[in-house]
């Protein structure tokens, strides 16, 4: 049982004087299994603190000591897996075939892991030793886990190494010093990648793009898996239509997991199936549980671009919401088939620039300004995409809150419960970052959303009178042909 649910059923059983006498107590006995584990945290990774771990984990302490210890443990992962990677690399030597070969039989049998399996561990250990030593740095250290590897390692394979090396320097530092997750690492590593070589980049996304293809894998319980793979532009609309189909179902009044209506919708476009048998009552009427249930809105053509990147004056990355970081000519063929909307950002933060009481729920300009300045969930760490979160009144409502842009946040509905249950606190502080205290007393930040990660803006500024009317010949020669294509 949790602890704080513990300890309510106390207050109940033996009164609150009586509860919080018996918590003190228990206080004073977990104290020093509690200060043992805070000083585990101070150690760095290896044999040491992996003996102090097992020995400690023995000790009596709270819930939080034991998070703590979690952590001290998934630190220690990664260190171990960095020595392992060090000690395959050097029972393999220099790259040979044949002793390669050699190595990944004895290492698989050794292992039960598949030869094949192995030879991909060993290049992959290679390319990590040759190319992104910050990165196995952190790994042994700790301060990155193996997840943060393989990402930055996806990323950075088929790029020359000293692009790789220039995208190792450049990232790691970042990601342990703001605490990024793998993902927030690997979309960074892909701009860092477009920026570097942009032509390198372009020419890999056109030879990528010969690889899409469909496939099929058997799984269990008479289900199985059809993977599409192509670009990253062509499967967004794709996943789009399927949802809108899902959606409409939905609506109609079928209350199937939302993830059997997606499925349903795909094999109805694929096989040109009738409508699927909607799950109504005897009645007609839709079910109650698909009354209750929201339907989100589903984006449109989401994707951040600059102006001189939009009229091909500069070969800055894009972003397409819900895939990352893309290049300037997906970004620009985007552009040219999407509805634009101007999103003005404050040169020195990187936010948007701003677009009562007299309605709970948000106006949709208003709706759509606080997703364009928040742009995922404000959790720490949660990607949840904007169309998919609830707008939250951070003062409550019922408590006199009002119904602004300066009131109101994105969360998702996990997180948004989290708070709503007041287990969880949140406060925004003067910058605008959002500070969590979890019921375990950790404080963690949610740094307020900006656009600097997507752009550079020293590059983005017109740097001479030339520039600027080269943006402004651009501009013209842009809104002639839309205006020529709308007539």
């Amino acid at each position: 049982m949790h602890e704080s649910e513990a300890f309510l059923g106390e207050v109940d059983y033996f009164g609150r004087d009586e509860a919080l006498a018996r918590r003190q107590e228990a206080r004073r006995v977990l104290k020093p299994g509690n200060d043992a584990a805070a000083a585990c945290a101070q150690m760095q990774p290896g044999p040491g603190l992996a003996a102090e771990l097992v020995r400690v984990g023995q000790m009596p302490m709270d819930d939080a000591a034991r998070i703590t210890l979690t952590a001290c443990w998934e630190r220690l992962r990664s260190w171990s897996d960095a020595q392992s990677m060090v000690t395959l690399s050097a029972a393999a030597g220099s790259p040979h075939e044949p002793s390669d070969r050699w190595v990944a039989a004895d290492v698989a049998l050794s292992t039960h892991l598949s030869e094949h399996a192995v030879e991909a561990r060993l290049a992959y250990v290679r390319r990590v030793g040759d190319c992104l030593p910050n990165a196995w740095e952190a790994l042994n250290a700790g301060q990155l886990t193996s997840t943060h590897l393989q990402k930055l390692y996806d990323v950075t394979r088929e790029a020359d190494s000293d692009i790789a090396e220039q995208v190792d320097a450049d990232v790691v530092p970042k990601a342990i010093e703001r605490g990024w997750d793998p993902s927030k690492l690997r979309d960074a590593a892909r701009r860092a990648v477009l920026r570097l070589d942009p032509d390198g980049a372009a020419e890999r996304a056109r030879k990528a793009r010969r690889r899409s293809d469909v496939g099929y894998r058997p799984d269990e319980d008479d289900m199985a898996a059809l993977i599409a793979r192509g670009d990253a532009w062509t499967t967004r609309r794709m996943m789009d239509e399927v949802n809108r189909r899902a959606d409409a179902m939905r609506r109609a009044g079928d209350d199937r997991p939302l993830g059997e209506l997606r499925f349903q919708a795909l094999a109805q476009a694929v096989l040109n199936d009738a409508p699927a048998i909607q799950h109504l009552q005897p009645d007609g009427s839709t079910t109650a549980s698909a009354k209750r249930r929201r339907t989100p809105k589903r984006a449109q053509a989401l994707v951040v671009i600059d102006l001189k990147t939009l009229l091909g004056l500069a070969e800055h990355p894009g972003y397409l919401d819900g895939q990352g970081p893309i290049t300037a000519d997906l970004a620009r063929k985007i552009a040219a088939d999407s509805m634009l909307r101007r999103l003005v950002l404050d040169p020195l933060s990187g936010r948007p620039a701003d677009l009562g009481r007299d309605s709970y729920e948000p106006s949709r300009g208003m709706r759509r300004w606080i997703e364009a300045r928040d742009r995922t969930c404000r959790f720490p760490h949660c990607r949840r995409r904007a169309v998919y979160c609830d707008v939250d009144h951070e003062t409550e409502w019922d408590q006199g809150g009002e119904t602004s842009c300066e009131n109101c946040g994105l969360l998702c509905r996990r997180h948004h419960d989290f708070k709503t249950s007041k287990g969880w606190d949140c406060q925004r502080d003067p910058d605008g970052n959002l500070v969590w205290t979890s019921p375990h007393g950790f404080t963690w930040i949610a740094k307020a959303a900006d656009y600097t990660d997507d752009y550079d803006a020293s590059d983005t500024q017109p740097s001479a009178a030339d520039d600027a009317n080269a943006i402004q010949d651009r501009l013209e020669e842009l809104l002639q042909r839309l205006w020529t294509k709308a007539g």
